[in-house]
Formats: C-alpha cells, structure tokens, sequence
C-alpha cells in the first residue's frame, strides 16, 4: 500500500507532456544525488528501526498479560508494572467471589529469580510465574495441556523464546534429555516447553505451581501477586469493576485486562528512560535527513543560480522556479524511502534472530515514517527557497 502511494505522488509530480526539470537537475549531478538519497535512506533507516524498537517494547512489554484467561485483573495499589508486583493478601481477591457476573478467582505469583542451568557457571535472572495446576490460568492450549505436569513438586514449563543464553533448555528437551536448572540455588526439571515470549523487563520465563514457587523463594504461601477474576460471558465487566471497587479496601486496585495492558504500555513509554531514548531517536532521524535534505537542495539551487536567473528573464513566475526545488526535494524522498524499507526489513530480521524481540514492519510505521519524510522534505525545500531571492536577471545578464 505504502507503494501505491509512493507511485501516486510521483505521478502528481508532473503534469502530462511536462519538462521533468527537477528530474534534470538532479541526475546532472549523480555523486550528489547517490549522497543524497544515502542520507535520506540512512535518516528513514534510523526512524524506522526507533520506530521498530518502540513498538516492541510496547508489545512485548503485554505479550505475557495478553495470553492471561481473565476479564478483570488485581494488583496490589502499590505496583507500577510487572518488573515490580508486591504481594498482598488472598483475602481480598475472595471478597470480590460474590458480586453477580464473578465465575471464578483466580491467584498468580510473579517474581524474579536467579537461574543458571545444569552446569553453567553463571547465573541470570528470570521471571517466574506461579500458577494452581488445577485452575486455568491462560488462554494458551499450549500451555493449558501441560499444566497438569506442575502437579509434581520442583517441575517447571520452560519458555521457549527465552534468551539462548540461558541454556540448551530447548535442544536438550527436543532431543529427549530431561533437563534440569538451580533456581535460587534448589534443582527444577523442564517437564514442558511453552511460549511466553521475552521483553524489555526479562530474558527468560517459566512456569511452576505456585507452591513450588514457594519453596524456591522467600515468598509466602498466604500471598499474591496477581488476581485474576473471570466473569460470565453476558455480563457487564464495567458494572462488576465498579461493584469491586466499592468493597474492596486502598491497598488493592482491580482494572480490566486491556486497562493491565494499557498500565503496562505506559510504564515503558513514561516511567522509564528506553521510551524516550527511542522517541529521541525519531526527532534525531528527522533532523540528520532535513540538515541532509537542506544541504543538497541549497547547493543545488546555488550551483545553478543563473540558470534560475535565466528562467525568470523568460517568463518563468518564482513560483514555478519554487515548485522545481519542492519536487526536487520530494523526488529525493520517494527515490530515498524504499531502500530505507527494504534494509530495515533486513536489519529487523536480524534483531528477531539475535534478541528473540518481536520487532516486524507494520503498514503503520511505514505509512508514519513516509509522511515524516515528507514533512522533513518539505521543511529543508522551503529554508533552500531562501536561495532562490537571490536569482536576479539583470545580474545574469550585465
């Protein structure tokens, strides 16, 4: 689609059986123009994979909330994001079992821990989640068909997509080995392999019965992290959250699960510095390809000042002479933007191969990034104008 548009523009360029000047002028000089569409490519480049970044960020900051079975989700008042839960008492997500619409409660536990695998030396850090092998907790087959497996003590579901870093959990488990890992120091066996999916805030992840979570850290039995409350499919989930929050004492907040998701977006993109390091990364983009941009069409317009001069003294309007370097400066960005595509394509493939970050084009960026390009085209075409007032026919001609 992207494309299509791409296609458009260029045939708004010109009116049929018009002189391509702005084409001329820039294919006469072809190191200035190789120059210039690698500056442009390399300033959309940039834009793109900060773009990219950010999305992923925000998307695998909710991939693990998004496969949740749950309506209506419980956190302590306290918590600012899954990198830090505080526990509180199972009594409260009880109280909320009699309001009409509740099906049924669900706890969670969610910690970090220390993780190092069979021989390794070093050990890293992962989340842990802790889960009833009896309840349904997420709305994944996957992982619903091998809950049962965590009925035995010390056994854990592995996360596929976890950093390879973390060890050869996954060939080990294909290849019919039982692996085993020290979590805070105490042996666990993979007895399944699920995909939950890394982010920003962790590497690796498993999955274990809330009982052995327990036992391998200092959490209480008597505590939670998380509370999950599944409601009737003809219910209003509103009317049930407002009902919930009446009852329930400060120490808890209840939201719905898109709301868990939203408070989880605007941790990464508010609270901490990688949003803004990323958004910073756009404007910096933005700035390189207009400075660029500016700096080829102001050369342009100077090398060929009599020729514009000249042009006036013909009958040409200023305005006509204006319109050649704005399609200059558009044909820049049309011919600059799809090898910037194309070599983001390429350097996001990299990123999914060597971070395990789910970072993929989307017709949004694209479309987003093109309109910036020609926002960033338009602005260095109307500062090179500024060389044009300097076009005068008597000077060409005395």
């Amino acid at each position: 689609m992207i494309f299509v548009g791409i296609a458009g523009a260029t045939a708004l360029l010109y009116r049929k059986n018009s002189v391509p000047i702005a084409w001329l002028l820039l294919i006469r000089q072809p190191i200035r123009m190789i120059t210039a569409l690698i500056g442009i490519a390399f300033a959309a480049t940039l834009i793109l994979m900060q773009l990219g970044f950010r999305d992923a960020l925000f998307q695998s900051s909710i991939s693990l909330i998004q496969k949740l079975d749950t309506d209506l989700v419980m956190l302590h008042s306290k918590s600012v994001s899954s990198t830090s839960l505080i526990s509180f008492d199972p009594s409260r997500l009880a109280m909320v079992e009699g309001i009409s619409g509740v099906v049924d409660t669900v706890p969670m536990r969610w910690d970090y821990v220390r993780w190092r695998y069979q021989n390794a030396e070093q050990s890293r850090l992962a989340v842990a989640i802790g889960v009833s092998p009896t309840q349904q907790t997420f709305n994944d087959l996957l992982i619903n068909s091998q809950q049962n497996k965590l009925i035995n003590d010390d056994t854990i579901l592995y996360d596929s997509l976890s950093r390879p870093e973390f060890g050869p959990v996954v060939k080990d488990f294909d290849s019919g080995i039982i692996p085993y890992a020290f979590v805070n120091s105490q042996r666990v066996q993979v007895v399944g392999l699920v995909s939950l999916g890394t982010s920003f805030g962790y590497d690796a992840a498993f999955i274990t019965s809330d009982t052995t979570l327990a036992n391998l850290t200092d959490l209480s039995i008597d505590e939670m992290e998380v509370g999950l409350i599944r409601l009737s499919s003809n219910v209003d989930s509103l009317s049930v959250l407002q009902a919930a929050r009446k009852i329930l004492p400060d120490d808890v907040i209840v939201m719905t699960k898109a709301d868990f998701a939203e408070f989880e977006r605007s941790y990464w993109d508010r609270s901490k510095p990688v949003g803004y390091v990323f958004m910073f990364g756009v404007v910096m983009g933005f700035l390189v390809g207009l400075i660029i941009v500016y700096q080829i069409l102001y050369s342009d317009v100077s090398s060929h000042i009599q020729e514009y001069a000249t042009m006036l003294a013909m009958g040409f309007r200023r305005g006509e002479l204006m319109l050649i370097v704005l399609r200059e400066s558009l044909l820049l960005t049309l011919l600059g933007y799809p090898i910037a595509y194309f070599f983001s394509l390429f350097l996001y493939s990299i990123v999914r191969e060597s971070t395990s970050i789910k970072i993929y084009m989307t017709s949004e960026r694209a479309i987003t990034t093109f309109l910036i390009l020609l926002v960033m085209a338009g602005i260095s075409a109307t500062f090179a104008l500024q060389r044009l007032r300097d076009a005068d026919p008597v000077e060409a001609f005395s």
